[in-house]
């Protein structure tokens, strides 16, 4: 039983997903709806904990090990509480790769793949470059799409080695 176990542990991704989405919203004003936003983050799979600042239009979630929540998972449910889904701050956790000039970054935990915007800053770009193939921690803003198809950006603040 105790090497079944492991081995099923041992199977799970590496930990290569979001530890934390903090998004923005706007567009609501009833005070019950806003007072259901925690409760209805939390019930995302693989949320731990979640919090809202109505005052700020600000929802906060700390992300599970091995979680396979995404930003649409919360912006669908930010809007079907009412609310209009903005930029997103991210603590992501990933495999950096490079495809045809772009920048990825590959989350294991839901397989989403974001395409990554440097900033000009010489030394977080040095840092992506050695880092190539291997999982980092990236925090940074993931943009709100104009439309369903379009890529899911991720602009880089900062590039750490895996955690």
């Amino acid at each position: 039983m105790r090497f079944l176990l492991i081995l099923c542990l041992l199977a799970l991704p590496a930990g290569a997903e979001y530890r934390s989405i903090e998004m923005h919203v706007s567009g609501l004003d009833c005070a019950s709806c806003a007072a259901s936003v925690k409760l209805k983050l939390r019930r995302i799979r693989g949320v731990l904990a979640a919090t809202f600042k109505g005052s700020e239009g600000v929802a906060s979630m700390q992300l599970a090990p091995a979680n396979k929540v995404t930003v649409d998972q919360v912006r669908d449910v930010l809007k079907g509480i009412g609310f209009t889904p903005e930029n997103a701050r991210v603590e992501a956790h990933g495999e950096l790769s490079s495809e045809e000039g772009h920048w990825l970054l590959k989350l294991s935990g839901s397989g989403e793949l974001l395409e990554l915007r440097l900033p000009a800053h010489p030394g977080i770009l040095n840092q992506v470059r050695q880092r190539t193939g291997t999982n980092v921690v990236i925090d940074g803003d993931v943009i709100a799409r104009k439309a369903p198809s379009d890529p899911e950006i991720l602009t880089v603040a900062a590039v750490r080695g895996e955690q």
